[in-house]
């Protein structure tokens, strides 16, 4: 329990209690409810939308669950305004730095490599660009940093700060590439699946090292705000 006194900030067990069980219907049912409310629409619509959907409704559930450790990161990040910048900073520079090494190694060892979840959210842009925008830059990085790195991470880290960043980066590795199973092959599901491990890595030490999920968060957003233009 002397590891849980390095992050300021930490979940109550009804937020960790209540995290768990959302998870679980964030991923077996939410999508399947918005699938079956799309296909009873008389003009089903597009994938930009469902997504956006889901990017908003899952946004705004989780926020709900934890609006108070939400509130005690606001309060910790005006109470240490030049540490939660410094690490945005630092944190977004040497993200963009291990994705452009990585991406070169992968390319030069697989050429036919192209990361799937850029390839459905550019097809996706194509549909409605500024739904997306939003639904990618504002939602996404909000939901998932407080599933992975508030919710994981946060809750294993009492125990062993080690396990917190093995199950948190794993998680957040493979949910980005669980959804191609079957439609991709083995070597680009697993180089994929590689590709997100340094940037789960760096957003988690990001959060640990400024003791605020807003951190990761901002990173985040910015890293897909890049990378929206760059798909445009």
């Amino acid at each position: 329990m002397a590891n849980a006194k390095k992050l300021p900030i930490t979940l109550t067990d009804r937020e960790i209690a209540l995290g768990y069980v959302y998870l679980v219907v964030d991923f077996l049912f939410l999508p399947l409810m918005l699938n079956t409310f799309n296909s009873i629409l008389t003009h089903p619509l597009n994938a930009a939308w469902t997504n956006f959907l889901y990017f908003f409704f899952n946004f705004l559930f989780l926020c709900l669950i934890f609006q108070k450790y939400l509130k005690k990161s606001f309060i910790h990040a005006g109470k240490n305004t030049l540490r939660f910048l410094l690490y945005s900073i630092l944190g977004f520079a040497v993200y963009q730095l291990c994705n452009f090494l990585l991406s070169y190694v992968i390319v030069r060892l697989y050429p036919a490599f192209a990361n799937m979840n850029d390839a459905s959210i550019s097809h996706m842009l194509t549909d409605n660009f500024v739904i997306m925008s939003i639904g990618t830059i504002f939602f996404v990085p909000v939901a998932e940093e407080l599933i992975h790195r508030g919710l994981i991470f946060t809750s294993m880290y009492r125990k062993s700060p080690a396990a917190a960043y093995i199950f948190s980066t794993i998680f957040f590795a493979a949910i980005h590439v669980i959804g191609y199973v079957g439609t991709a092959d083995r070597m680009t599901l697993l180089f994929s699946l590689i590709q997100y491990i340094p940037a789960g890595l760096i957003l988690a030490k990001a959060y640990e090292k400024s003791g605020c999920i807003l951190v990761p968060m901002l990173i985040h957003a910015s890293v897909n705000a890049m990378g929206i233009f760059a798909l445009r």
